[in-house]
């Protein structure tokens, strides 16, 4: 499919023809990202119970907050299942306004962002999510007991996933750097050991647990990214 996609012959499209197309992508994107909402609210209390297994007790605060939160859920769960459609449409509207090398990478850019995305989303919520919450938690006492809101802890962990996500996006950042020349892998080979120190520091503060085994999780999975990086860097200066 991606190689028809490719070969696909586009006619020359003035701007009331781009707005147009725009439209029709947008369309179809809404009905399809509705259509799985639906779905997603359905099974929202299933992926609720996954999400709040690290916890033991929760509880709502207002009538509607829980209501609100599977709402919430089964809208991302919407847009989480329909993302495939929703890169491919945007696929379609891109490649006319391309050239022959911009297609070819953009038709395996966005497919390797959600793969990378998605990764980081599994790495934090299976094992540091599970530490982060134990550490916080640890801080209760006698006289002062945890008591989370369920919508407070749902943000919790969606902002997690997202920092996640967004974490293991930076090979393909520094790809795209490297691309327009901003940085060389010359560079980043010469600079290892400082890059290893400095992830060392950042990691340490933001480990959600001051113990050594989450600490050398992260910064292994942070250099590993790191070393990534070099290696796509490299790949575009050769290509």
């Amino acid at each position: 499919m991606m190689r028809t996609i490719f070969k696909a012959e586009h006619k020359a499209m003035n701007f009331v023809d781009h707005l147009d197309e725009m439209r029709t992508r947008l369309i179809y994107s809404v009905i399809v990202v509705s259509i799985f909402t639906i779905f997603g609210f359905t099974i929202s209390g299933k992926i609720l119970n996954f999400m709040i297994k690290p916890i033991p007790e929760l509880v709502f605060i207002s009538p509607a907050e829980a209501f609100l939160v599977r709402l919430k859920i089964g809208l991302l769960a919407g847009v989480a299942i329909s993302s495939p459609f929703l890169l491919y449409q945007l696929i379609l509207f891109l490649l006319p306004a391309l050239k022959s090398q911009e297609r070819k990478g953009l038709l395996w850019i966005l497919p390797a962002a959600f793969l990378f995305f998605i990764g980081g989303v599994s790495f934090v919520n299976f094992l540091l999510l599970p530490v982060a919450i134990r550490f916080f938690l640890s801080y209760s006492t006698p006289k002062i007991h945890e008591m989370i809101s369920l919508s407070n802890y749902v943000n919790f962990v969606l902002s997690f996933w997202v920092a996640g996500g967004a974490a293991f996006e930076l090979p393909l950042i520094m790809m795209g750097l490297g691309k327009i020349g901003v940085v060389k892998s010359q560079f980043l080979r010469k600079y290892r050991k400082e890059s290893f120190l400095g992830i060392l520091i950042i990691t340490a503060i933001l480990s959600p647990s001051p113990d050594l085994f989450s600490w050398g999780l992260l910064s292994g999975c942070m250099y590993g990214l790191f070393e990534l990086s070099i290696l796509f860097v490299r790949i575009v200066e050769k290509g």
